[in-house]
């Protein structure tokens, strides 16, 4: 089974994607960017647009560099709890990762 997992932070998407079998994990890919998706979230409590077009490119990136995954999860943090315009990148990310990222909070 291959699976990905994708932290969207307020500065950096990440991704990791491995497989499991035979009760062994191997990891098949991790890399990065750095987007800034939290650009002026605190000043502002909303997500810049330019912001938005850089997380989703990054996640388009990192999307189209993993193989076929059988499980794909997300979870968006900071950034993404305190903007008011969640859904302005939430909606489209569950578009291009084929999962809704799950908001979540700080302790998890």
């Amino acid at each position: 089974m291959r699976a990905a997992v994708f932290d969207i932070g307020t500065n950096t998407v990440r991704v990791l994607e491995g497989s499991s079998g035979s009760g062994a994990v191997v990891e098949h890919f991790r890399d990065q960017r750095v987007v800034r998706l939290g650009q002026g979230v605190s000043g502002t409590g909303r997500f810049h647009p330019d912001a938005i077009q850089r997380a989703l490119q990054g996640l388009r990136e990192l999307r189209s560099q993993c193989g076929t995954l059988d499980v794909v999860d997300a979870v968006a943090t900071s950034a993404t709890r305190d903007a008011v315009n969640r859904e302005a990148f939430l909606s489209p990310a569950e578009s291009i990762l084929g999962v809704r990222p799950r908001v979540i909070e700080g302790e998890e």
